[in-house]
């Protein structure tokens, strides 16, 4: 019969899983920057790969945020791409730098047709040259999901799908299902804590809805708070930055990107 620390060191060595089990030591994660939601997470953070849905109906609730302290770790440890596709509007570069995320390592592709977004998702997503894939689509049927979550396995590569609250009825292969309301203070101050409910996450059973609070990220005395409220619209005298932009009229096409990676980059960068 096999003694429990046997059976603890041959599942660490073969990389299986206790679905009892929240705490995943075996599975690679990157930190929320935030304690409240890493507790609430296998592994203490974000899925490095595989799916991750963030459901909710207002743009600029503070989702950029959420992220945040996670793409500022991925641009900062990792010399690959993340890659924004199909975004509602441009991202504000000065909001992103805010945040720690290295702009050099950001690409934003707007694809010209519908029915070329997935395509794009699917080979962001399956390209070693990405650490994450953020996408923008609400027709997302389960094949499609499946889809997307192979190619993310395959890439090694976080893919984090924005889609509408309603999503949360259909079913869906993502490894985690977040839904999010954002809470704004007055009028005009922006969103300082989110309410979080967990619909779906690794090793446990969906949650209540709990709060968290934005100013807790680390590294705040670093941050520009009036900026990172702002990752979507930009202040009439906000300072400009670069960003990589590639559109059905892009320069470079999607496929060259890809294969040369951030370190090969030469291609014109677009102002923002």
């Amino acid at each position: 019969m096999m003694i429990p620390s046997s059976l603890n060191k041959l599942m660490q060595s073969t990389g299986m899983w206790r679905a009892s089990h929240l705490d995943d030591a075996n599975r690679a994660c990157t930190p929320t920057g935030y304690s409240e939601l890493d507790s609430h997470l296998a592994g203490g953070g974000w899925p490095s790969d595989g799916l991750t849905e963030l459901l909710h109906d207002h743009v600029g609730i503070g989702e950029m945020r959420l992220i945040g302290p996670a793409l500022s770790h991925l641009t900062n440890h990792e010399n690959r791409w993340i890659v924004w596709v199909a975004p509602p509007f441009i991202p504000y570069a000065p909001g992103l730098s805010a945040m720690g995320i290295d702009l050099r390592n950001v690409l934003i592709v707007r694809p010209g047709e519908r029915r070329d977004v997935l395509w794009v998702i699917e080979q962001a997503l399956a390209s070693p040259s990405c650490s994450a894939v953020l996408a923008w689509e609400k027709r997302l049927d389960p094949r499609d999901l499946r889809r997307l979550n192979l190619a993310s396995r395959e890439g090694k590569t976080w893919g984090v799908l924005f889609r509408p609250a309603h999503a949360e009825r259909d079913p869906s292969p993502a490894e985690l299902r977040l839904s999010l309301e954002g809470r704004r203070q007055t009028d005009h101050a922006p969103h300082r804590t989110i309410d979080v409910q967990i619909l779906k996450r690794r090793g446990g059973c969906a949650t209540g809805p709990f709060t968290v609070n934005l100013l807790d990220s680390l590294d705040q005395a670093m941050l520009n708070l009036d900026y990172c409220d702002l990752p979507f619209e930009a202040p009439p005298d906000a300072p400009g930055h670069s960003l990589t932009l590639v559109g059905h009229a892009g320069h470079m096409s999607l496929d060259a990107l890809l294969e040369t990676g951030v370190s090969g980059m030469t291609s014109e960068k677009h102002h923002v």
